[in-house]
């Protein structure tokens, strides 16, 4: 359920909604890829969780006794995931808040994307 909601809100984001609501363009282009990234993000750790479902459904009902070296390694494996699931909220929450994508980025209509404003010997 939740990565179809995650799918069907990836899909649905339209650029042109955000201009119309914003008014400013470059503001809404920088809202509309910021919420791009998130609802990747979204997609990805929905992907994520059902695969450790899917693997500890199949760990926990082949039916036979698990040992404490299967709970280990399921203890393992849920806390390497729940350490790669909150890596990219911190860098999405590093990124928003940084004056770097502000002050030293522009938007590049011909690739549509952000580049550097300068080098980094000019400043």
């Amino acid at each position: 359920m939740l990565l179809a909601q995650a799918l069907t809100c990836w899909i649905s984001l339209n650029q042109d909604e955000f201009t119309d609501i914003i008014g400013n363009r470059a503001y809404a282009q920088e809202l509309y890829w910021l919420s791009l990234q998130i609802e990747r993000m979204k997609v990805l750790h929905a992907t994520v969780l059902l695969l450790i479902s899917a693997f500890l459904a199949r760990m926990t009902a082949i039916g036979h006794l698990l040992t404490d070296k299967h709970f280990k390694q399921m203890l393992f494996l849920t806390f390497a995931v729940t350490i790669l699931y909150v890596m990219p909220i911190f860098y999405i929450a590093r990124v928003s808040y940084s004056d770097f994508t502000f002050k030293q980025t522009e938007w590049d209509y011909q690739r549509n994307d952000y580049k550097k404003k300068y080098d980094a010997t000019d400043n």
